[in-house]
């Protein structure tokens, strides 16, 4: 298979593409492979989007107000896992849900205005902490917080050490947890922050009296 592909230098990946071999023999040469955080933005962001409208109308039918959809940012490993690629992600996907809403009737305004009280972002400070063992600093944390702020419709908060995604007790380990609260304070986010460790299974008790203590909770003091 290598040796079919060898000869063209512009597809790089030829060699792995084995279901290929037949229309390459017909002359058909494959275009070289879409960045995935490209391919997944266009595919999450209908999803997204078609999430949202279905919702929105099942609500309406029951009565109901339409839910929010929070996308939330994952691990370093994966797709959308800083600031800059989850904006790019709920940009495209209210603009998808924008085009929907207009379709529908909804003026553009009105339509913009809903689209963005849909879909947003479920900030994980503990995903964005792992970052760290790609050099990343507590700085630079704190500012991939102030990048996705105007976005975020919910929070998550565990712990780690910026290697792992431990879900450790807010406290045990190195996210700048504060100093993200404070931002978020700052920028005026008023939604739910839940906690989200793993100490029922690590340490067989809640995480809740570890977090709340660690977040210097006044019935500590």
């Amino acid at each position: 298979i290598s040796e079919i592909y060898a000869e063209d230098k512009n597809d790089p990946y030829g060699s792995s593409l084995k279901l290929l071999i037949d229309k390459e023999r017909k002359g058909f040469r494959p275009t070289l492979l879409m960045p995935v955080e490209e391919f997944a933005k266009e595919h999450v962001a209908e999803t997204l989007s078609n999430l949202a409208i279905w919702s929105r109308d099942y609500a309406k039918k029951k009565g109901y107000k339409a839910p929010i959809i929070a996308a939330e940012n994952l691990a370093p490993h994966n797709t959308f896992s800083t600031a800059d690629s989850m904006k790019g992600l709920i940009k495209e996907a209210r603009k998808k849900t924008e085009d929907q809403l207009i379709a529908k009737g909804l003026g553009i305004d009105e339509a913009k205005i809903e689209a963005e009280k849909m879909i947003g972002v479920t900030w994980d400070v503990a995903h964005i902490n792992t970052l760290k063992k790609y050099g990343f600093e507590d700085k630079d944390i704190i500012k991939e917080t102030e990048k996705i702020s105007k976005f975020i419709k919910h929070v998550h908060m565990h712990d780690n050490f910026g290697q792992e995604d431990s879900h450790l007790p807010v406290g045990m380990g190195n996210v700048p947890i504060k100093k993200i609260l404070d931002v978020l304070k700052s920028e005026g986010y008023d939604g739910k922050t839940s906690l989200e460790g793993g100490a029922a299974t690590t340490l067989n008790t809640s995480d809740f009296s570890y977090s709340v203590q660690s977040l210097d909770s006044p019935i500590y003091y």
